[in-house]
């Protein structure tokens, strides 16, 4: 009997350890959600023909100053701008948002195309602590760490473009990209 009361009592604490132990797993998953390299996400919700508020996520460090702005598809490759775009400062929760309105002789309206950038060398100003975490030239923006970004000899910077909203431009400067229609 008591071998008995003692098997019950051990089942009893290894189904305890097993159920807590999957719902610190389970919790423990949820908080350390990572990305394989940084990330840009935006939705743009049209508030009035005068006003749309676009919302972001992202994994750049807190302070990174996020261009934001709102256009219409023009032939293959163009965008035609309905706003001046402004720059949106992403908070220590990774979020970032900003509502924006058309220039003179526009009105919104939705299936416009929401647009955030990150850059290093224009649009929007980024701070000190920002650029010695993501490279002066943006080069730790890609998963390898690429130290040497002034190496033209390199037809594509390995590891760097693995991140499907990696851009680079002139001068070897890198940046992130993202798109969204206007719900």
């Amino acid at each position: 009997m008591r071998f008995l009361q003692n098997g019950v009592l051990d089942a009893c604490l290894i189904a305890a350890m097993l159920v807590s132990g999957a719902s610190a797993a389970q919790c423990q998953s949820r908080k350390s959600l990572t990305a394989p390299t940084y990330y840009l996400a935006i939705k743009g919700s049209l508030e009035s023909s005068d006003a749309i508020r676009v919302r972001g996520a992202t994994n750049l460090p807190p302070g990174a100053e996020v261009w934001v702005g709102i256009g219409q598809f023009v032939g293959d490759f163009g965008l035609q701008p309905y706003t001046d775009g402004g720059c949106a400062t992403v908070r220590e929760n990774g979020l970032f948002e900003l509502e924006l309105h058309p220039i003179s002789g526009m009105k919104f309206r939705r299936s416009l195309i929401a647009v955030a950038g990150f850059c290093v060398n224009g649009g929007c100003k980024q701070p000190k602590n920002v650029l010695a975490i993501v490279g002066k030239k943006g080069q730790h923006l890609g998963n390898d760490n690429y130290d040497d970004a002034m190496d033209t000899t390199m037809a594509e910077t390995p590891g760097m473009f693995e991140n499907p909203q990696l851009s680079q431009s002139s001068g070897w400067y890198f940046g992130l990209k993202a798109m969204n229609r206007v719900e």
